[in-house]
C-alpha cells in the first residue's frame, strides 16, 4: 500500500515482483486486489494502482519467484 485517503475512500497500491512486468497487471489490480480490499474494508470506494518501476529487474523477478522475505522477519 502506498497511500490511503480514508475520507475519500481511496487506497493507492503499487505492484511489485512478477506483477510489475506482467501484461495483465491492470486486470490483477481490478479483478483481484480491488475486489479483496473493497470486500474487507467497507469504506473503500476506489483502489488506484501502478507498477513499481524503480526496482532492479533481478530483485523484482526474485520476488515473483518466491524469494521475497518481508522486512522484519
Amino acid at each position: 500500500m502506498v497511500d490511503v485517503d480514508a475520507e475519500a475512500g481511496i487506497v493507492e497500491v503499487e505492484l511489485q515482483g512478477s506483477c510489475s512486468s506482467c501484461a495483465i497487471s491492470s486486470v490483477t489490480l481490478q479483478a483481484g486486489i480491488e475486489r479483496i480490499i473493497k470486500g474487507r474494508l467497507g469504506w473503500v470506494t476506489e483502489v488506484r494502482g501502478g507498477v513499481d518501476e524503480s526496482m532492479d529487474f533481478e530483485d523484482s523477478f526474485a520476488m515473483g519467484r518466491g524469494a521475497y522475505v518481508p522486512r522484519g522477519y
